[in-house]
């Protein structure tokens, strides 16, 4: 499932495990892949960077090497986080259980 390109990579994820490639798009070959622990909410790419959430964290991915360079704690009141969205210059994340309330935030990473 592609997830999107980000400073020339394509970035895909594969479910069971979860796991998320970097891709090279002109010749095909995988440049890295993270293994996606404790997947709350699926990747997006956000102002050249990649962020899913995992468990109460944020995680902030570099696109051209894979690596981590910020985990940003989120407050889950309801639940885990369920959803980003890619706004301009903000990551709005969407919280709570289904079927319940839950909270909408708007943060800058």
């Amino acid at each position: 499932q592609a997830v999107g390109i980000s400073q020339n990579t394509l970035v895909a994820m594969k479910k069971g495990p979860d796991i998320l490639y970097g891709v090279n798009p002109k010749n095909g070959r995988r440049v890295w892949y993270w293994e996606l622990n404790k997947l709350t909410a699926p990747p997006v790419i956000h102002q050249d960077k990649i962020v899913y959430g995992s468990g109460p964290y944020l995680l902030v991915l570099d696109p051209e090497t894979g690596r981590n360079t910020r985990n940003a704690p989120i407050t889950l009141r309801q639940g885990e986080a369920s959803k980003l969205v890619s706004h301009q210059d903000l990551l709005l994340v969407q919280t709570g259980k289904p079927g319940g309330r839950g909270t909408l935030s708007a943060i800058r990473i």
